[in-house]
């Protein structure tokens, strides 16, 4: 089964600002760099290829890099076009995990003036080097070593990335990512929830409950939160389960409390 979490978070600000003004319509986003481009919907990496395999430590760079190379003329997916036309200041956004480099292309479109892409694999960083280089800063590093600067960003995108992070690592790396986001700004990302398939315990990887993920995000305010199941097809010997779920929430950034520190 495939099971994921996409979520869209806007961190609180604190007491005494002004609550920022979301647009909340339909409204496509203006693209220069990618005009006319269709979104596309949100995918489990393991139903595209070449990620169908079960997930280990092993060879993960060699499967990596594949992926991008198939990934590299995906257009911007759904969530990352309506979060970007929620985002006011368009400073400075990171895109960790950047893979494809696909949503850096389609961040710099959508009108932030820097970017910077975060990703382990050599290949990314290949593609990078086709991106104007005044906007574009590549780091070749990964989720674990990356020393991120404290409220630098006002959007942060992961995109199916965080899951490759091992569950050891995870709440501390978490914790400094979400802590490089500007007060007020946002975050999009997704987990995978403990039904996944590649929930196994050689797969290096960490998974969250949707409880878990609504903890992980307490102090922000959500405005979106999916959980989707996918039940596959499967060899009589391996374990089975069946069902869909979809689950979508929306929320505006409430006007803090006086009290609040």
């Amino acid at each position: 089964m495939r099971q994921s979490l996409a979520a869209l978070a806007i961190l609180p600000i604190k007491a005494g600002k002004q609550p920022l003004r979301l647009r909340l319509d339909a409204r496509r986003s203006r693209s220069t760099l990618l005009p006319n481009l269709p979104a596309a919907p949100l995918v489990h990496p393991l139903l595209i290829e070449p990620m169908q395999t079960p997930q280990t430590e092993e060879r993960r760079p060699e499967r990596f890099a594949a992926y991008i190379a198939a990934r590299r003329f995906d257009p911007p997916r759904s969530l990352l076009i309506r979060a970007a036309d929620l985002a006011e200041s368009k400073d400075h956004a990171l895109d960790a995990g950047a893979g494809a480099l696909n949503a850096t292309r389609y961040l710099l479109s959508a009108g932030f003036k820097h970017v910077t892409a975060l990703d382990s694999s050599p290949v990314s960083q290949t593609v990078a080097a086709e991106l104007p280089r005044e906007q574009v800063r590549f780091v070749l590093s990964r989720f674990e070593d990356y020393d991120y600067p404290d409220r630098a960003y006002e959007f942060v995108n992961a995109e199916f990335s965080l899951p490759f992070i091992s569950a050891a690592a995870f709440p501390s790396v978490f914790t400094k990512l979400m802590a490089s986001v500007k007060i007020g700004g946002l975050f999009t990302g997704q987990l995978f929830g403990p039904n996944d398939s590649w929930n196994l315990p050689e797969s290096g990887m960490n998974f969250h409950s949707r409880s878990d993920v609504e903890r992980l995000l307490h102090r922000w305010t959500l405005l979106e939160l999916t959980e989707e199941e996918i039940a596959r097809a499967k060899p009589s010997s391996a374990r089975t389960s069946t069902g869909t779920s979809s689950i979508s929430s929306l929320g505006v950034q409430p006007t803090p409390n006086v009290n609040d520190g």
